[in-house]
C-alpha cells in the first residue's frame, strides 16, 4: 500500500505501466539509452518492469516533459498532469472514509471497488488516503 503520495510518480507510473503501448514506451526508452540486451521480445516483456525502470533511470521532470508530448501527439483522451492536478486538489481534503464514500458512488474500476469496500466493512484494512487518491488518479486518467 502506498505510503506518500506523489502525483507526478503516481501519474507517470499509470501512465507508463498501464496507459500507453509497449512500442511507445520501448521508444522513450530507446530515447534514454536504456536497452535489454539482444534477447529482449517486446511481445513478452513485461509492461510494468519497463515503466518502473524507465522512471527510475530518468529523472521525474525530464520524464514528464517527453510523456506530454507523447501524450499531446497519441493519447490525447488521456488528460494532462495539470488537469489531473486540478481533479485531485478537489479531494484529496477529505479523509479515507469520505474519499472511500465518494469513489464508491461512482467507481471507475471493480476491482478498487471491492477493495475499497473490503477495507469499509474491515477496519484493521491498511487501505490508505493514499491508495484510494491512486484508484481516483487510475480512473481520472482513463476516463
Amino acid at each position: 500500500m502506498k505510503k506518500n503520495f506523489n502525483l507526478e510518480e503516481s501519474y507517470l507510473e499509470i501512465f507508463l505501466t498501464k496507459t500507453i503501448s509497449k512500442t511507445d514506451l520501448l521508444e522513450l526508452l530507446t530515447q534514454e539509452k536504456i536497452s535489454f540486451g539482444q534477447n529482449f521480445n517486446l511481445e513478452t516483456a513485461n509492461q510494468f518492469d519497463m515503466g518502473m525502470i524507465l522512471m527510475h533511470d530518468t529523472p521525474t521532470k525530464k520524464l514528464l516533459q517527453q510523456v506530454e508530448i507523447l501524450r499531446a501527439n497519441k493519447y490525447q483522451k488521456i488528460k494532462p498532469l495539470k488537469e489531473i492536478e486540478q481533479l485531485i486538489s478537489n479531494i484529496e481534503k477529505y479523509d479515507r472514509e469520505k474519499l472511500a464514500n465518494i469513489y464508491l458512488q461512482a467507481p471507475f474500476d471493480p476491482l478498487a471497488q471491492k477493495i475499497i469496500e473490503e477495507a469499509l466493512n474491515n477496519k484493521s484494512s491498511q487501505l490508505t488516503k493514499e491508495d484510494i487518491l491512486f484508484f481516483f488518479l487510475e480512473g481520472f486518467l482513463q476516463s
